[in-house]
């Protein structure tokens, strides 16, 4: 089961991805081109294009996983930690790539400002965790 769920991790991260990379490239388009980049507006926009991503990779494997729970309703006893194991590393590397370009795209601010930025990214990263929680619950 955990081989299948990587599996699916990895097929689901593929499938989303190049639609994520499409709308960020289109927000720094944007920005660029008003000659507003980088700005707190900017970088704001930016991790919630990342974060609807990283909730539709979410949202997305529950579903495979209520399948395989509805086809098959005598589930291994750890299924459901294992489930939580799995979404909160997909969670905490998704995270930790968002948390790098953010702090590159503070490149040309201050500490403090690029501070306030990566703990703003921090708290979502905190909401998806319970998010999880919540729904393997």
């Amino acid at each position: 089961m955990d081989d299948y769920r990587k599996l699916k991790i990895k097929e689901l991260k593929y499938r989303l991805e190049k639609g994520k990379k499409e709308e960020l490239q289109r927000l720094i388009f944007s920005w660029n081109k008003a000659g507003r980049y980088p700005s707190g507006n900017f970088i704001e926009q930016f991790i919630e294009v990342w974060d609807t991503y990283v909730i539709k990779l979410v949202d997305a494997l529950f579903e495979v996983e209520k399948t395989i729970l509805t086809k098959n309703p005598l589930t291994p006893e750890n299924f459901f930690s294992e489930l939580q194991k799995d979404l909160s590393k997909l969670i905490e590397d998704e995270y930790y790539e968002i948390r790098c370009k953010v702090y590159n795209h503070c490149e040309r601010m201050d500490n403090n400002s690029r501070g306030i930025w990566l703990s703003k990214v921090k708290e979502k990263e905190n909401s998806r965790y319970e998010y999880i929680n919540t729904r393997i619950k």
